[in-house]
């Protein structure tokens, strides 16, 4: 009788969270699509600082579907494994999109000087650089997670470069405001 239990909860938490991840991914690009046409005819350092918000969202949805796609990938779920692994890839997609037009939006910040301070400036363009790559190699190693999403080294490997951006993004964000002030 405890088997059969078993087997259906197993199959019940199995089949649960099917769509979950592509929800949160398609309620985050939703969102940042709403975020980007509410403030379009903005000035630039505005429209930077709407590009960083509607990136940092898409970190957040992507770290939760990363957080539990580990948690599957540590249970030997793979087929969970990798469907948050694969979701949470879509969202660094997205996230690259959105960090290139935050990039782009720096730099034609500072080359139109419409900030208080040049050098706070151009370390945003520099993080928001470093933050374009950082979330490239992101992508490639949630690629291999998708496709191996039981290994634990590409997992950590992962873990390492979220790690990395969340300080770039901070610290990204600090120049920011920093520039304006």
């Amino acid at each position: 009788m405890k088997t059969q239990e078993n087997a259906i909860a197993t199959t019940r938490s199995e089949r649960a969270p099917k769509w979950g991840g592509f929800r949160l991914g398609f309620a985050a690009m939703m969102l940042s699509l709403l975020a980007l046409l509410a403030g379009h005819a903005q000035a630039e350092p505005n429209t930077a600082n709407q590009y960083l918000q509607v990136a940092k969202n898409n970190f957040y949805v992507m770290k939760l579907n990363f957080q539990i796609g580990s948690q599957y990938a540590v249970a030997r779920n793979a087929n969970a494994a990798r469907q948050y692994f694969t979701s949470a890839n879509v969202n660094s997609v997205v996230m690259q999109n959105y960090v290139t037009s935050l990039y782009l939006q720096n730099i034609d910040t500072l080359n139109r000087g419409l900030y208080r301070n040049a050098s706070y400036q151009q370390q945003a363009v520099l993080y928001s650089d470093v933050l374009r790559a950082q979330i490239q190699v992101l992508s490639a190693k949630l690629s291999v997670l998708s496709q191996s999403p039981l290994s634990a080294n590409a997992r950590i490997n992962a873990e390492v470069s979220i790690v990395q951006i969340n300080a770039t993004l901070t610290n990204l964000e600090q120049a920011m405001i920093l520039a304006q002030r």
